[in-house]
This record gives C-alpha cells, structure tokens and sequence, in this order.
C-alpha cells in the first residue's frame, strides 16, 4: 500500500471531487438504509390494521423520492469518483511518458517494448481501478457494514448476533481469495507482456520473417505465448467462479438462520412481521460489504502491485546528465584515447579510438558489420557516454554541452527507416521545423 503514496499528489489535485464524491456516496449509503424502514412500517401498519389507502401512498411516495435521491446521488458520486479517477489515469500516463522519453539509449537496450506497453496499459489502469472503484468500495464496506449493523442490532441483538455467524467465514475467504487472485493477476500480467512484446517483435520485423519463410514458425510461437495467457486467464476466472458462489452460499446461511430464528420470534410475538422483514433486508445489504472486503483488498493489492512496477521505471534517472551550454557548433570533433563498452558486454564496440576533424573536413569510417561505425556516431550524438577518454565539440568537453545544441548541430541518417503515422511533409518537419 505504501507504493501507493507516490500518487498523493494526483489526490490533492483532485480533493475536493473526491470529498464532495465521497459525501454523495454517504448520503446514498444512508438512502438505502431508510428503505426498509419505510416498509417496516407499511408492513406493520397492514397487519395491525391501522394503514389505509392513504398511509400506503404516503410511504409509496417516499420510497419513490428515496429511489430519485439514491439514483441523483450515483450519479454524482460516479462522475466526481469515477471521473477524476480517469483523469489521475491521463496525468499518470503522460508523466509515464514523459519519464520515458527522458531516459538513456541503454535503458531501451535492456527492456522490452513489451513490457513497457504493459506498463502503461495494464498497469496504469489497474491503478485506476484502486483510486476510483477501490474508494467507492472501501466507503461501502464501511458505512453500509456499520450502519446495517446497527440498524439489526436496534430490531433484535439477538437474532443479529445468530445471524452473523457466517460472516466471520465471509471475511476469511474473502481475504484469502483476494491474496491468491493478486498472485493470479500478477502472472497474467506478465503473460500480457511477453505476448505484447512478440506482436511487435514480428510486426517491426515482418520482412525478416517472411524473408526466411518463417511464417508458420512465428504463427506457432505467437500461439503457445496466446494460449499460455488464456491458460492463466483462465485460472483467474476459476477462482474467481468459485469465490462469488462461495460467498452467496455463506450469505445464504445466514438468511436461513433469520428466516428459522426469526420466524420463531414473529410467531412468539418478539418482534413484529415488519421488523422481521426489515432484518433480512438490512442483512442482504451486509453480505455486499463482508463480499466487498475481499475485493477492495483486491484491488488495492492489484493497484499498489502495478504502482510498484511503475515506481521502479520512474525511480530509473538518466546516466547522462544534460550539459549547460547551448551555443551553436561549427563542426570541430575530436576523440581522445576513447572507448565504449555496451551494457551487458563484455567485448568493447570501440577501443582507445583518437582522431581529429576540423570544420569542414570529411572523414570517410568504413569497415565490416558490428566494427562500431554507429556506436561511433551515437557517442557524438551523446546517445551514450564513453566507457573511457574524452570527447571534444568545438574544444567544449561533450559533457558540458546541452544536448538539444548538440543534436540540432548534427545532420544524422541512422540506419533504420522510421516514419511516424502522419504525413510525410509533418515527418519531414519532425527533423527541420523551417524545411
């Protein structure tokens, strides 16, 4: 739940939809409470006849304007609660993005586009789900569990204490299904990412696949990775089929315990036939919040599990710390006794490299696949730092420059062809805003 924390600021943005979504929920809360009182007392009224035609339409009109209320309310606390939750999602997603795009070329040599795009999808959405029906459920649980408590307990202590026997049960299960469901739910996720990362690896590699005839190849690594995440799906959903039923039945018991004991009462003259029916109503308004418990742990351990893995990407800080001068360059570069080592190597791309180019030299770098002629290339853009030695711009030390001036002083063709989804004119612009 701690990994929560980190998004208080979005909450303190949003507060006060919240408190006055929050108030909304309570009222309706309260609402629903009032209805089987109002049908306690027509109920009494008709057995002891002292209701007449009248009386009967005055508790229909009320329980009529209760029924506008609570319907008002929902919508309310639906658009404050549910609403602001869908904009602390976009808030979220953009800072993830931007996070993102601030990172070093050796965090996107080591993750996959896979994982990422779980990240900001699954991830991000479970999230949502803790911050917007994770509150809406946690209000519930409490008001309706304590107010329902109350209201039994105000007809009959008794019967109250006979019916509560199977929700102890309730809650246990609940929170034991709730813990193994995060689990399910984390390996699902996991299963999304590696089918995520497949789709695109053959997608961005498409010319290659069918180049070699690897067609059906792929189809069938595509299709055990599919199958593998419908497998845990299903296990998923299993435990969840047994948990809803299991939690029906147990609710169930507790209305037989009422309907036998407190039959008895109604027979004996302990309680009245509206008290009796206002009892079960108030107890079928408590199996929700005792069920409710299990899933609000649920989706808080679903939320705060994905806030962790957003926490680490957003913990990661470049390695290459942006410089702080900005001057235009006119094209002296020069390597010092360089070398450059690629994360998770062990054999250098480039070894104690020298050489010095004055403005408006050429300097021709041939040589066979995997020598290290882009590796060179990306040094001088600043895509990545030498291992060792020293790189010169203009005599300003690489590190001291800001890399916005570097980039914009260096005309690069890189070897893979990328067109973003727009028009070729905004692609073009992309590089040369004045083209």
């Amino acid at each position: 739940m701690r990994e929560l924390l980190r998004l208080k600021k979005y909450l303190l943005r949003y507060k006060f939809h919240y408190l006055i979504g929050i108030i909304a929920l309570i009222i309706i809360d309260l609402l629903q409470l009032l209805i089987p009182r109002v049908l306690k007392a027509a109920i009494d009224g008709l057995a002891t006849g002292i209701a007449d035609f009248s009386k009967l339409g005055v508790y229909f009109i009320i329980i009529i304007l209760i029924a506008i209320g609570i319907a008002i309310g929902r919508f309310f606390w639906r658009y404050l609660l549910i609403g602001s939750s869908r904009k602390i999602e976009r808030l979220l997603r953009t800072d993830f993005y931007s996070h993102l795009v601030t990172l070093d070329f050796t965090y996107f040599d080591v993750h996959k586009t896979g994982d990422l795009m779980a990240h900001a999808v699954n991830d991000i959405n479970a999230v949502r789900m803790a911050l917007g029906f994770g509150f809406i459920i946690l209000v519930d649980v409490v008001i309706l569990g304590i107010a329902s408590l109350v209201m039994m307990v105000n007809i009959s202590p008794r019967l109250t204490m006979y019916a509560l026997i199977p929700f102890p049960l309730i809650a246990i299960f609940s929170t034991r299904f709730a813990g193994l469901i995060h689990h399910l739910f984390e390996k699902v996720q996991e299963a999304f990412a590696f089918l995520t990362e497949r789709v695109r690896e053959n997608l961005a590699g498409i010319r290659i696949v069918k180049l070699f005839v690897q067609e059906g190849g792929e189809i069938k690594k595509f299709q055990d990775l599919s199958q593998e995440y419908v497998e845990k799906n299903k296990r998923l959903i299993k435990i969840w089929g047994m948990f809803f039923p299991l939690i029906i039945l147990l609710g169930m018991i507790g209305q037989v315990i009422v309907i036998w004991l407190g039959g008895r009462y109604v027979i004996l003259g302990q309680i009245s036939i509206g008290s009796f029916v206002a009892f079960i109503a108030y107890l079928q308004i408590l199996v929700w919040p005792m069920m409710a418990i299990g899933w609000t742990i649920n989706l808080f351990q679903r939320g705060s599990a994905s806030q962790r893995r957003l926490n680490r990407i957003f913990n990661v800080q470049p390695d290459i710390k942006d410089g702080t001068v900005e001057t235009e360059l006119s094209g002296a570069i020069e390597f010092k006794d360089v070398s450059f080592i690629y994360q998770g190597k062990d054999i250098p791309a480039l070894s104690q490299i020298s050489f010095n180019i004055e403005p408006r030299e050429f300097l021709g770098i041939t040589g066979p696949v995997a020598s290290g002629k882009t590796s060179l290339v990306n040094l001088i853009l600043r895509f990545y730092e030498p291992t060792e030695g020293q790189i010169l711009l203009d005599g300003y030390d690489i590190k001291e420059l800001k890399q916005k001036s570097i980039r914009q002083n260096i005309a690069y063709v890189p070897q893979d062809t990328f067109l973003f989804s727009d028009t070729i004119r905004n692609n073009i612009l992309l590089g040369k805003s004045d083209a």
